[in-house]
């Protein structure tokens, strides 16, 4: 249906709205990690994120947690993790 976001509501704005309101905050939003420009693949984003985290400060123990999640899954899960734990771009 033309002119109707996913849910069938009108009105592409209020849509565009309600998902910058779904955006989640990274779990630590203070550690920048650039993930753009750079090896893609799985072990490399696992590496600069657990390099970059570990600059920042992050715990040894929640390093652990993070990269037993990130390695859980396939290669969609790495990105996912990576986004839901540090601010990537």
């Amino acid at each position: 249906m033309v002119g109707t976001n996913p849910s069938g509501e009108r009105g592409g704005l209020r849509f565009a709205y309600k998902m910058e309101r779904l955006k989640m905050t990274p779990k630590y939003p203070h550690v920048k990690v650039q993930l753009t420009g750079k090896d893609g693949s799985a072990a490399s984003i696992v590496s600069t994120c657990r390099r970059e985290a570990r600059a920042a400060g992050v715990p040894s123990d929640e390093l652990d947690e993070f990269m037993r999640i990130a390695y859980s899954g396939d290669y969609d899960n790495v990105i996912a993790t990576a986004m839901n734990w540090f601010d990537c771009w």
